[in-house]
């Protein structure tokens, strides 16, 4: 196992931490669009790297937990300050290597304008046999019954196809985004403006 020490390299998930400590003061985050983001907790990740074929665990200590991160990003910068060289690879904008002491502990392949770690860990975001329409509703930021019912056909994971949600949810109901037709007949009022 290599480990790459305390460095301020940033992950948006949370199941990616192996130790996790919350910060009391977030640290703030700043995007290339100017954005800024929170970095709420720090803590140990450890990526399956793989290299020839062979997958091997590095630990990444330091690493910044900021929920609102489209990917996860490692600084050059940082991993060279530990003692990490990092070299492009033989065809020049192909990929990057990383060393220690003299041996390779990662490489990363070129896409567009930046360097993905080689790795052997796939993202899974849902797997069931059985899935609650309701829960995955919620889980998918309150995705309408017709999309979840057909989300089979563009995900893997799941066996078939999800069930329509039997009621509908609380939170949608009183955001409005559920139309909810009554068709029993009001009561009569009995005086002037008696339903205001």
């Amino acid at each position: 196992m290599v480990d790459l020490g305390c460095s301020k390299h940033m992950t948006f998930s949370r199941e990616a931490f192996s130790e996790y400590y919350r910060l009391e003061d977030p640290v703030l985050v700043n995007t290339a669009t100017g954005a800024q983001l929170q970095g709420i907790a720090k803590g140990t990740v450890t990526l399956q790297v793989t290299i020839q074929g062979r997958t091997r665990p590095i630990l990444i200590h330091g690493v910044l937990h900021v929920p609102g991160l489209a990917g996860s990003l490692i600084s050059v910068l940082q991993l060279q300050d530990r003692g990490i060289s990092v070299a492009t690879e033989e065809a020049p904008g192909t990929g990057l290597s990383l060393s220690l002491n003299g041996k390779v502990v990662g490489v990363a392949a070129r896409v567009g304008r930046a360097y993905i770690l080689t790795t052997n860990i796939q993202e899974t975001a849902y797997r069931t046999e059985t899935v609650d329409p309701k829960l995955l509703h919620r889980r998918l930021a309150h995705l309408n019954n017709s999309s979840i019912q057909g989300i089979n056909i563009v995900t893997t994971g799941l066996l078939g196809p999800v069930g329509p949600m039997e009621t509908h949810c609380s939170a949608c109901i009183m955001a409005k985004t559920v139309k909810i037709i009554n068709r029993a007949q009001l009561e009569r009022t009995t005086v002037p403006l008696g339903r205001i």
